[in-house]
């Protein structure tokens, strides 16, 4: 479950659930893993072990580039998946009885880095809303629901998004919407629908 209730009671933990954290993290070790053994491919090719490469030496040199580049772009991807899987074990959004405890991703970086923490006073938020937010990328739109909260000194804090299409199912990427939920029930507040919102670029 994506809440659990602390001992001190009134407290309440939000985190990434369980079985999208496994998921991502056995992609991501899957992928290095394939990473790995094109990097070793590669250099054996390079290194041009007798009866390694069993096509012309014509082609050789071609061979030699697309296992180059599959072993880039497979290790790129990797890396996003690792940063993504330690991510989604840092994800946390603490809701107490006198305020909101959070460690969240940036939305300001790529690839989701840094975190950033810190405590916030209900007194301190000012309004909780949410929005959808569409993004046009290079081959595809995507949609989020995004939750945020604007605090006093103008500052919004955004506690994460939630993917329409998984919202019918028990469990999402990030549980944000409960939190927002929660957040505005302890401070008295409504949650405020702001509408849509598109972007031209990558979501971040």
């Amino acid at each position: 479950d994506n809440t659990k209730n602390s001992i001190s009671g009134g407290t309440k933990l939000f985190r990434v659930p369980f079985a999208p954290r496994v998921a991502i993290a056995f992609a991501a070790v899957a992928l290095t893993t394939v990473c790995a053994a094109l990097v070793v491919l590669t250099i054996l090719a390079v290194l041009g072990l007798d009866g390694f490469l069993t096509v012309p030496s014509d082609y050789r040199l071609g061979v030699l580039a697309l296992l180059l580049i599959a072993a880039v772009t497979t290790g790129l991807l990797a890396v996003l998946l690792d940063l993504l899987c330690w991510v989604t074990l840092r994800y946390l959004i603490e809701v107490g009885p006198q305020g909101v405890r959070y460690r969240l991703p940036s939305r300001r970086t790529l690839p989701f880095l840094p975190l950033h923490s810190g405590d916030l006073a209900y007194g301190e938020i000012k309004a909780i809303e949410t929005r959808r937010e569409t993004a046009t990328g290079f081959l595809r739109s995507s949609t989020l629901t995004v939750y945020s909260l604007l605090l006093a000194d103008g500052r919004r804090l955004v506690l994460g998004g939630e993917i329409p299409w998984m919202l019918p199912r028990r469990q999402n990427w990030m549980p944000a919407g409960t939190a927002a939920r929660e957040i505005a029930a302890r401070a008295r507040l409504s949650l405020v629908d702001r509408g849509a919102v598109h972007w031209s670029g990558a979501a971040v």
